[in-house]
């Protein structure tokens, strides 16, 4: 007789692997002959995370790495670069959002409350139009200088997308699912 029964689990997954399809990026950059070729060519995209990045074959010719102040902090920025703008050159299904885009990476500091200054917004060698900030200024910390800074660039600077993580510190668990 049989005392119990379930389901196998499916083989796991890493999440990265549906990430283009599931917010349709795949259907931006087609493959084929008369599809949409939006890869990201001409956009100009600041990751700020925990230092260099790389070397990667799939950040080749396309990373500015000049104004970073340490040289790895970890490997989150190597993650938050590869989900950007990998080109898939080792491994297809890792392909990132935008393949084609130039990445210029900065350190994440709290000495300048996490927020790029102005003067890199108005560099003429430097037109950006993405900044990707994946990290936290802590658990609850409320809407502090560092919100303040950055929803001031965003109405000075209509330009430019900021993207943030969204209520994450790290290790350190805020009670609410994140860490």
């Amino acid at each position: 007789f049989v005392q119990s029964a379930e389901l196998v689990d499916d083989v796991p997954q890493p999440d990265n692997l549906v990430g283009r399809t599931d917010i349709r990026s795949n259907s931006i950059y087609t493959e084929y002959s008369g599809g949409r070729k939006y890869n990201g060519t001409g956009v100009n995209i600041a990751l700020q995370d925990d230092g260099v990045i790389g070397p990667h074959i799939d950040y080749q010719g396309r990373t500015n790495q000049d104004a970073v102040l340490t040289v790895n902090n970890g490997n989150h920025g190597d993650h938050c670069g590869g989900i950007i703008m990998g080109a898939g050159n080792l491994d297809p299904d890792g392909r990132g959002m935008a393949h084609g885009a130039d990445v210029w990476v900065y350190n994440a500091l709290a000495t300048t409350n996490y927020i790029l200054e102005d003067s890199l917004f108005t560099a003429p060698s430097l037109s950006l139009d993405i900044i990707s900030t994946s990290y936290s200024n802590g658990c609850n910390s409320g809407y502090n200088s560092g919100a303040v800074s950055a929803d001031r660039q965003a109405r000075t600077f209509t330009n430019i997308m900021r993207i943030f993580s969204a209520g994450n510190d790290g290790s350190t668990n805020c009670n609410y699912g994140a860490g």
